[in-house]
């Protein structure tokens, strides 16, 4: 199946009010990046929540992951993004290891 996008907000000086969704875990997710996105999860599950994020190639092909914890009852912003790192056909993935209870979004600090 294919990734679920995750809905970006722009932040701005008359402020911003942060959309949020479920996170998917079945299908994994993703979000447009330009180096300015911060992404958050909120954890209002029992446990902690492991969230992957898998690096792009970089020019020697090498890859990884970055594997964030989020621990149960709290929320982290998580970012910003270097694309050259992290950029796969102008997307981040995001990988969680439960879905269930957790919110994600997406804050741009620019359009």
């Amino acid at each position: 199946m294919a990734r679920a996008t995750i809905t970006r907000s722009t932040a701005s000086l008359a402020s911003v009010e942060l959309a949020t969704q479920a996170a998917n875990s079945a299908d994994d997710m993703q979000f447009q990046n330009n180096g300015s996105q911060l992404l958050y999860v909120d954890n209002g599950s029992g446990s902690a929540v492991n969230v992957t994020i898998p690096m792009a190639a970089d020019k020697y092909g090498r890859t990884g992951q970055k594997v964030i914890a989020v621990p149960a009852g709290e929320q982290r912003f998580i970012g910003p993004f270097d694309p050259e790192l992290y950029n796969q056909a102008g997307y981040v993935l995001v990988d969680f290891s439960v879905s269930a209870d957790i919110l994600v979004g997406v804050l741009s600090l620019q359009s």
